[in-house]
């Protein structure tokens, strides 16, 4: 049967060995920043810094005191009704 591939068509296998040799370079301390960088978008430390604002905002003002003292403000019914 009549080969259809021409010879620059034709899967070439790479010499996987020689890949796995190759000396790798440790990353610094500015690679380190850009790979941080690179998956955050372009407002993530300000939202960061509103999250942790607001985390604070809500342990200053104890939320659950503050419900039970406008819980105690409210009117109820009397039994007379």
């Amino acid at each position: 049967m009549p080969d259809h591939l021409g010879s620059d068509m034709r899967k070439q296998k790479k010499d996987v060995d020689a890949e796995e040799d190759k000396p790798f370079q440790a990353l610094d301390e500015g690679d380190i920043a850009v790979l941080k960088r690179y998956g955050q978008g372009p407002y993530a430390e300000q939202l960061k810094q509103l999250e942790t604002d607001i985390e604070e905002c809500v342990k200053k003002l104890s939320i659950p005191e503050v419900i039970n003292q406008s819980l105690k403000n409210v009117p109820t019914r009397s039994s007379s009704i």
